[in-house]
C-alpha cells in the first residue's frame, strides 16, 4: 500500500513538472509559429510585386495596339492596370506603379508615361511598382512599413521589318 501511495506521489510531480516545463515552451513555439507565417507573408508580398513590375512591362513592350487603339508602350493605364490585378494580394494601386522609358541600364530617364512619347529602336519601358509592407499578426518594429520595390525593363519593339 505504502508502494502505491509512493507511486502516485510521483506521478503527480512529474504532471506538475510537465506542466511547468509545457508553460515555459508554449510561449517559444507560438512566436516561432508566428515568425514563419510573417515571413512567408512577407515573400508572398515581394513575389507578388516582383511579378507585378515584370508583367506590367511585358504588356508595355508588346507590340500592335490595345483594346482601346493605342500602342501597349503608350497604354499607361493598361499597364498599371495589369499591375495591380497582378498585384491585387499584396495591395498595389495605380499610384504604386510609376512608367519610364530609358536608352538602357545607368541612362537618364526619357520621360513618364503620358500616352505621348514615340520611343526609337532600342529604347526601353521600364516599370516600377512600390508598396509598404505591413505585418498581418504583430506590429514588428523593423518591418513595418518597409517597403518593397521592383523594377523591370524591356525594350520596346514597335516596329519591325522582316525579310529582304
Amino acid at each position: 500500500m505504502r508502494e502505491k501511495a509512493v507511486e502516485l506521489h510521483k506521478t503527480r510531480k512529474e504532471k506538475g513538472q510537465s506542466l511547468v516545463e509545457f508553460a515555459l515552451v508554449i510561449p517559444l513555439l507560438l512566436l516561432l509559429m508566428v515568425g514563419i507565417f510573417e515571413f512567408g507573408y512577407f515573400f508572398f508580398v515581394y513575389g507578388s510585386v516582383t511579378t507585378a513590375a515584370r508583367e506590367a512591362v511585358r504588356y508595355g513592350s508588346g507590340t500592335g495596339t490595345s483594346d482601346n487603339g493605342m500602342p501597349y508602350y503608350q497604354d499607361c493605364d493598361g499597364i498599371k492596370e495589369r499591375a495591380r490585378r497582378i498585384g491585387q494580394y499584396a495591395g498595389i494601386q495605380n499610384e504604386d506603379v510609376d512608367i519610364f522609358y530609358d536608352t538602357g541600364p545607368g541612362s537618364t530617364s526619357l520621360g513618364d508615361c503620358d500616352g505621348t512619347l514615340e520611343p526609337t529602336m532600342g529604347e526601353r519601358i521600364v516599370v516600377m511598382v512600390t508598396v509598404d509592407y505591413h505585418p498581418i499578426v504583430l506590429n514588428w518594429g523593423a518591418l513595418n512599413g518597409l517597403l518593397i520595390e521592383s523594377e523591370s525593363a524591356r525594350t520596346i519593339i514597335h516596329r519591325m521589318q522582316v525579310g529582304g
